[in-house]
């Protein structure tokens, strides 16, 4: 055998023994403290938020009908070449 099949089964011994000695050791569960009786839970966060902007919308003109405007079409254009 020569030196240089030595080698490589040395480094990937070297990788093993530092991996299993990378573990962290196990750590016991947190202990959960009851809640009081009478005591209130933290409300939310924040409230919710509306889903929308008070200024969204068409604005002073309307279309005199939404209905008569064409829906979108999907076209197959080509991909991007470094896509």
């Amino acid at each position: 055998m020569t030196f240089g099949f030595r080698v490589p089964g040395l480094w990937f011994a070297m990788a093993v023994l530092l991996a299993a000695c990378g573990t962290q050791p196990a750590r016991p569960p947190a202990q959960r403290t009851a809640v009081p009786p009478g005591s209130a839970l933290p409300g939310p966060a924040s409230p919710p938020r509306g889903g929308y902007y008070l200024d969204d919308g068409p604005g002073e003109n309307p279309p005199a009908d939404p209905d008569a405007i064409a829906d979108a079409r999907p076209v197959a254009e080509p991909l991007h070449r470094y896509a």
